[in-house]
């Protein structure tokens, strides 16, 4: 009997494959609970919750502990006497008293090649990074942050425009097949022996994203902010912090403006308008070609594309209709028109 555990839409794709398998004729293995976050304000246990419940999982057996270390919630799970626990974008650490249960231990999906990139946010600090590859690692769990002895590992090679939503999904669903052939050395105890003990001194690791690391600074490479667009696309997303300017009567209002995509302009494609990516050059959102361009840092300076953005905010009214739209950067910059100019003020020191 498995509990499974586990709190974003990725989870309840894992949760699917699992429900499927387990009732396939001749499955060797139940799925005994479920277990997530409740499902409260910030729906973080949401889609698990959802989902168990589509899959017609008992009620009694969909466990939401606000936490792993509740005495109520480590009964209940030591009444199930488990044989496994699997977990996947969980975000929480298991005490050990809850690790100590499973007979054949707990296994995570981790979306990393460990030991790269433990913690909370894998994906989106290695599409930061630049990596070129990306992976997924199914790895036992122990009284450490993902630094338990590695199963097996699958990875698939980046072309460098894909972003965190489907590089995750992407992996998980590898995770999920991954965990599927394993079953069979999982339960039958192989696992811990063919599990391969990770190399601590090559750890890294993926700290929480904040809010704050939103904000775009041209100051940076095209390539960095590229990457951060790609890393952030689905929280916090990225911003410029603009300012919008009346050539007519200088009047100016500050215009958040969310960027969805990107891409780096080669050199050779660079308009002559920006062939001198200077600090005057960097002062202002540039519409040459038909493209939104920006004069971004970098040695040499480089040239960043902005593709769509979304939702300007505190907008004039005369602006107001580009609030809730995805707009290409071709459209806002026209919506915007040519008696107005986007400057980029220095961020704050």
């Amino acid at each position: 009997m498995n509990p499974i555990q586990g709190v974003s839409h990725v989870a309840a794709d894992v949760l699917q494959d699992l429900v499927t398998a387990s009732r396939r004729p001749g499955a060797d293995f139940e799925i005994a609970a479920v277990v997530t976050k409740p499902p409260g304000r910030d729906h973080s246990g949401g889609h698990v919750w959802k989902a168990a419940q589509q899959l017609e999982i008992c009620p009694t057996r969909i466990l939401a502990p606000a936490s792993p270390k509740e005495p109520a919630f480590l009964h209940a799970i030591a009444a199930l006497s488990p044989d496994l626990c699997v977990t996947a974008a969980y975000g929480g650490m298991l005490p050990q008293a809850f690790l100590d249960m499973p007979r054949c231990g707990t296994v995570n999906i981790h979306p990393s090649m460990l030991p790269r990139y433990r913690g909370p946010a894998p994906v989106q600090r290695s599409l930061a990074a630049g990596d070129a590859v990306a992976g997924v690692s199914l790895a036992y769990t122990i009284l450490a942050c993902d630094a338990g002895p590695v199963l097996e590992q699958r990875s698939f090679s980046l072309g460098g425009e894909e972003q965190a939503p489907e590089v995750t999904a992407r992996l998980f669903q590898i995770g999920s097949d991954m965990l599927l052939a394993r079953l069979g050395d999982i339960l039958s105890g192989r696992g811990r022996d063919l599990a391969v003990p990770q190399d601590d001194s090559l750890a890294m690791y993926a700290p929480r994203l904040r809010a704050e690391e939103g904000a775009m600074d041209v100051r940076q490479s095209a390539e960095a902010l590229h990457n951060k667009v790609r890393a952030l696309a689905a929280w916090p997303g990225t911003h410029l912090d603009a300012v919008l300017t009346s050539v007519k009567t200088g009047e100016a209002t500050p215009l958040k403006v969310r960027v969805l995509a990107t891409r780096v302009v080669p050199p050779g494609d660079v308009p002559a308008v920006l062939a001198r990516c200077d600090a005057e050059a960097a002062q202002r959102v540039h519409f040459a070609e038909g493209r939104m361009l920006l004069a971004c840092g970098g040695s040499p300076a480089s040239v960043l594309e902005v593709l769509e953005v979304k939702n300007p905010v505190q907008a004039r009214p005369r602006h107001a209709e580009l609030a809730e739209t995805r707009l290409s950067g071709s459209k806002f910059m026209r919506r915007l028109g040519k008696q107005s100019r986007l400057l980029l003020p220095p961020p704050a020191a």
